[in-house]
Order: structure tokens, then sequence, then C-alpha cells
């Protein structure tokens, strides 16, 4: 999970991870910040069906109204190796709100 994190950001061009790593669920996901930025790496195998793990965040950001302050989801980055896929998710942290620190 660590290498798919940085090969995200590195692909995304976000600054180099700094700050503790956020683990998810059952190890399948690792989030960290990068600079002002957020970016969320998950993982699952191939043959499991995707659900709000995988989709949740890109979902939320789609359907919940634009005046919920929230991080922004530019940009998704999924690519398989082997026999599990990833997803990365990069997000603008809001500057000047402090919830997300």
């Amino acid at each position: 999970m660590r290498q798919a994190h940085q090969r995200a950001a590195h692909t995304l061009l976000v600054t180099s991870p700094s700050g503790p790593e956020a683990w998810g669920w059952q190890g399948r996901a690792i989030s960290r910040r990068c600079g002002y930025r957020w970016l969320r790496v998950v993982s699952q195998p191939v043959d499991k069906p995707t659900g709000r793990l995988w989709d949740g965040t890109t979902v939320a950001e789609a359907e919940l109204p634009r005046g919920i302050p929230r991080p922004r989801i530019p940009d998704v980055l999924e690519w398989t190796v082997g026999e599990h896929r990833y997803r990365a998710e990069h997000r603008l942290l809001p500057v000047g709100i402090t919830w997300w620190r």
C-alpha cells in the first residue's frame, strides 16, 4: 500500500507525502497529507465487486451539495497490478478550515 501511495503521488504530481499515515478499513486504504492536498489510495482484489469503500467518496462528491465544506476531489487514478486494483483520490484541502488537520 505504501508503494501504491508513492506511485499515485508521483503520477498525480502531488507534493511528496508528509505527516503520519492514516490507515483505513482492514489495511485496504492508506491516506496521507501531501502539502495542502490529501491523497487516499484504496485497494481490493480484482474479482471483488466495488462498493462504498471503493467509490463512496466520489459518489458523495457528486451527490452532496457544493455548499457543504469538504475536500474536493479533482483527480481519480485507477490501475491494476496482478490480482489487485488500486484507486487513488487526490483531494484539495480547504484553506482556512482546520477540521481536517
